[in-house]
């Protein structure tokens, strides 16, 4: 892991917009909407917004939802100007005399603090609709905004070193292709993580270190620093805990582009997840935090709402003697990142000639044996479907879901991996868009009536011991 870049550059994007000198600009002057800025705080000048009267003038600029906007009055009479913002119908606003600038009043009313209303809203609104933790601005954080882009908001989540090359993909091009009217930057930084499984709330696979160091690998690329090791604390609860190393992604994004741009990455099998697809693993899960926070904090730690989980993200590292991350990360050409993401994957790809293959053979992959009954193709699928179509061959998908099963087992594992009815050939692809690497399963049968026996005889066992745990 020495040779591993520790920071890879994902994309910068940022939008072609109108020259706009704020030292030159004059309140009482605007005569037409060519005086005022192309794009400002929560998106471009809405054409025809501009009202002009004796009294002074009013101007608008439009989000991307149509109930986020920006908007300024200016008071000619008293040379003050009101302004009103709005985040997905999150109200916010201030007030001040025209002598001190409207960049700099935008700077000293709207975001010293951050609007609270607004961390409320995001909060509820987006915890609800993606698979995400959101953290409230602290009042001993500083805030990160500019003119004309507002205050910015960091979503962060761990990688799989798989996945970097479509992640850079979809910032450095899509982006440009979709017109985005926000600015947004990408990063992936190298940084050690902790994660603490509760015993007798984490599902019952975290109790096996083995397992547990097979699925950070298939999670991260890379290798935990040392196996899974058991830890209690003084109030007498026990934890299984893995630190690794793990690359996390840095997504720099104005507040008016937070709901958009996770909208984007919203897939089935993405970094961001609605809460009806398929559940991310909580360690894989992104977070939504104050711009710039990873530079005010030493690590960050979060949990799950089940409070069987807690991941602990440390950002000391070696960018904190020199640059930041976001600088550092800023100076790479086109050429520099596509070396370090070969240089990571090369990494991977030594790590996994290095294991066990016997033992990692075992849990991942079954193949036919020679000389048996000849079997026939039943299902195939990727690692986010293929234990579903097998729950629903097996009818045991309501049981499933009735059960809540999959809060505590998986389909892959606790499954498709147990049943000795079935044989199955594994194939790993890289799917051109992010996260959407993987594997590709062929499950083969030669008797269904047997293995759907084994398959309820499963599912049973999996409900009690789920009710015993309760």
């Amino acid at each position: 892991m020495n040779n591993l870049p520790p920071i890879i550059s994902l994309g910068t994007y940022v939008p072609t917009r109108d020259a706009f000198s704020w030292a030159t600009f004059d309140p009482s002057k605007v005569v037409s909407e060519r005086e005022l800025p192309d794009y400002l705080i929560m998106g471009r000048l809405a054409k025809g917004s501009l009202k002009i009267s004796a009294d002074g003038w009013t101007a608008r600029w439009q989000g991307c939802e149509a109930d986020t906007h920006f908007s300024v009055r200016y008071y000619a009479e008293d040379k003050t100007y009101m302004l009103d913002q709005s985040w997905c119908g999150a109200e916010a606003g201030g007030y001040g005399r025209a002598s001190v600038g409207l960049d700099k009043l935008i700077a000293q009313t709207c975001y010293v603090p951050f609007p609270k209303s607004w961390d409320v809203k995001a909060k509820s609104e987006l915890e609800s609709r993606f698979q995400l933790t959101y953290f409230e601005h602290e009042d001993n954080l500083y805030g990160f905004s500019g003119i004309p882009d507002g205050a910015f908001k960091t979503i962060v989540f761990p990688v799989s070193i798989g996945n970097l090359r479509p992640l850079h993909k979809f910032f450095s091009e899509v982006t440009g292709e979709l017109k985005l009217p926000y600015v947004v930057g990408a990063y992936s930084r190298l940084l050690m993580e902790a994660i603490n499984y509760v015993e007798g709330r984490a599902p019952d696979w975290t109790r096996e270190p083995a397992e547990i160091t097979f699925r950070s690998f298939l999670q991260t690329g890379l290798g935990p620093l040392q196996n899974a090791v058991r830890e209690t604390a003084t109030d007498g609860v026990s934890a299984w805990t893995v630190r690794r190393m793990v690359y996390v992604v840095f997504i720099t994004v104005p507040m008016a582009g937070l709901r958009d741009i996770l909208e984007r990455l919203c897939s089935k099998d993405g970094p961001v997840r609605y809460r009806s697809y398929p559940e991310l693993p909580f360690e894989m899960s992104p977070i939504v935090a104050p711009g710039g926070f990873d530079n005010q904090t030493e690590s960050i730690s979060y949990w799950d709402q089940k409070g069987s989980t807690r991941c602990t993200l440390v950002f000391l590292g070696a960018d904190k003697k020199d640059k930041g991350a976001m600088l550092q990360a800023a100076e790479q050409d086109e050429a520099t990142i596509a070396s370090h993401i070969v240089a990571a994957e090369n990494c991977r790809k030594e790590l996994q000639k290095t294991l066990d293959e016997d033992a990692t053979r075992r849990i991942i992959k079954k193949t036919p044996s020679k000389g048996r009954v000849a079997k026939t193709i039943l299902l195939q699928g990727d690692d986010d479907c293929i234990g579903h179509l097998l729950l629903e061959w097996a009818g045991l998908d309501r049981a499933w879901s009735e059960n809540e099963l999959g809060s505590d087992f998986t389909t892959l594992h606790d499954l498709l991996f147990r049943c000795t009815k079935l044989d199955f050939t594994q194939e790993e692809f890289d799917a051109d868009r992010p996260m959407a690497s993987g594997n590709f399963y062929t499950v083969e049968i030669a008797d269904p009536a047997k293995a759907k026996a084994e398959l309820e005889a499963i599912v049973q066992e999996l409900i009690d011991r789920k009710s015993k745990r309760r």
